[in-house]
């Protein structure tokens, strides 16, 4: 998929399973966590994050779009082509979750004026759209002295979720086998991190956590509490 139907498709599939009514607020959240995971991926020179994260980071701010009414393809009206990377440097990181800022209390606008149906709506999205393009731009500098392709990060990123169920709890995508694990769910290790496993899939457990599992719960257990 080129960039515009990539966008295309990761809207529909918040508009799909509902997230395009969920809380803004919820959303930024996400986007914390994200960047934190970013942070991550960074400190430990895991390409495999760093791809991840750069589309996750991607998809949730398209996902911020269709809760406060912006256009996400004008969003995305950026410079992504892959230039000459000096290297990487933590200021741009720095730069990029200050800038991150401005989406919280430009969402959080918008939401006011919709609530108490102001006509200054309007005006609290284009300025929101323009914070977008300022944090999207920082996002594909920061992809492209990482060696990464943003739309390639965003692609990747839509083929992990586009067949993901779940629902929503207090405001929050939650994925459906996190509440429903299936019998064979497991702790395993993998290339030296923690992971829940099962039969089907094989996923990185983002908040350093790993997880005892049986056949209807799993209980986290704080990896502090470890020595090893």
């Amino acid at each position: 998929m080129n960039k515009n139907e990539l966008i295309k498709a990761v809207e529909q599939w918040f508009y799909d399973r509902g997230l395009h009514e969920a809380d803004p607020e919820k959303q930024y959240l996400k986007l914390i966590e994200e960047i934190g995971e970013l942070a991550s991926g960074i400190a430990r020179s895991d390409e495999d994050v760093i791809k991840d994260s750069i589309g996750d980071i991607a998809v949730v701010i398209i996902g911020l779009c269709t809760q406060t009414g912006v256009n996400a393809q004008r969003a995305f009206d950026i410079d992504i082509k892959v230039q000459d990377a000096q290297g990487f440097n933590i200021v741009m990181l720095v730069t990029l979750m200050k800038e991150m800022q401005s989406l919280f209390y430009g969402s959080s606008h918008v939401m006011y004026c919709k609530l108490h149906n102001l006509k200054a709506v309007k005006y609290a999205r284009t300025i929101l759209l323009e914070d977008m393009v300022n944090v999207l731009s920082r996002l594909s500098s920061v992809s492209r002295h990482l060696n990464m392709d943003l739309i390639d990060c965003i692609g990747s990123a839509y083929n992990e979720i586009k067949d993901r169920k779940g629902k929503m709890v207090n405001g929050v995508f939650v994925k459906e086998w996190l509440n429903n694990p299936k019998p064979d769910t497991a702790l395993v290790f993998h290339e030296g991190d923690m992971i829940v496993a099962n039969v089907t899939r094989v996923e990185r457990t983002k908040d350093h956590r790993f997880f005892s599992a049986c056949a209807s719960t799993l209980t986290p257990y704080p990896f502090s509490d470890y020595n090893f």
